[in-house]
């Protein structure tokens, strides 16, 4: 469980605690000093909620007592082998409106399969790389030994990195004067640049005025000017069709 769902436990059990234990103490006295039947039954239920929540707060902080201690001498004395994250499960707990997720992290470096489990609120793909460490004797044992926190904040700092290079790349593209169709995870993205070839009169045409003509006068205008620059020489035939298969996907068009 994460600190801070620990935390408020924590509070949530002590604040039952701090209104349960007077009201019991009160209640007690006044049946103990008047021996009235009225009492007894309000006086039994604050002594059960007292005793409950005592119950419910020792136990839960001698569990976290034991798991931190186990954790410890794990990540002083256990085998620590890579893993990766194999599975991620949405409990029913929030933590400052986010929900707390259960991870599962596997390692098979030894051949054996090795899992540790974390609870955290922030997000991670599965796949992620982490390390776990174990109990040799007892392989059953295990925690992760990664920071979960900054762990996804590495992964997100990664993913921008390499957002921020495609459109740079996309940038770089433009300046030296190409079509390009950048594949990334999802649909491509099509980009328009100045474009220059040359004709076979060696003159350079550009082509970024019959993008935006295609954008204000349609596919079949935009084609039809491309076949008059082919009609005049200044375009090859494989130039010609290889622009026709930008537009096409540029208008949502068959290839023609």
């Amino acid at each position: 469980m994460p600190r801070s769902a620990r935390l408020v436990l924590a509070v949530v059990l002590f604040v039952q605690l701090a209104w349960s234990v007077p009201l019991a103490v009160v209640f007690g006295n006044e049946y103990l000093a008047t021996r009235e039947a009225d009492l007894l039954v309000p006086s039994a239920i604050f002594a059960v909620f007292v005793v409950g929540f005592l119950a419910a707060t020792v136990t839960l902080l001698l569990s976290w007592l034991l798991a931190g201690r186990r954790r410890k001498r794990l990540l002083a004395t256990g085998s620590r082998v890579p893993a990766l994250l194999v599975d991620v499960a949405y409990t029913h707990t929030r933590v400052k409106r986010r929900t707390v997720r259960k991870l599962t992290f596997e390692s098979r470096a030894t051949g054996t399969p090795v899992r540790a489990e974390a609870h955290t609120t922030v997000d991670l793909p599965e796949g992620t790389p982490a390390t776990i460490a174990y109990d040799l004797a007892d392989p059953t044992k295990a925690v992760v030994v990664d920071d979960l926190t900054a762990l996804a904040a590495d992964l997100a700092g990664r993913a921008e990195r390499q957002r921020q290079a495609r459109i740079d790349e996309m940038f770089r593209h433009q300046r030296g004067g190409s079509w390009t169709t950048f594949e990334q995870d999802g649909p491509s993205v099509f980009t328009t640049s100045t474009v220059t070839v040359s004709g076979a009169d060696g003159l350079p045409v550009d082509l970024t005025s019959h993008v935006k003509d295609a954008a204000g006068q349609g596919f079949g205008t935009a084609l039809d000017q491309l076949r008059a620059m082919v009609a005049d020489g200044r375009l090859s035939q494989q130039q010609f069709d290889a622009i026709a298969r930008q537009f096409s996907g540029l208008f949502d068009e068959p290839g023609r």
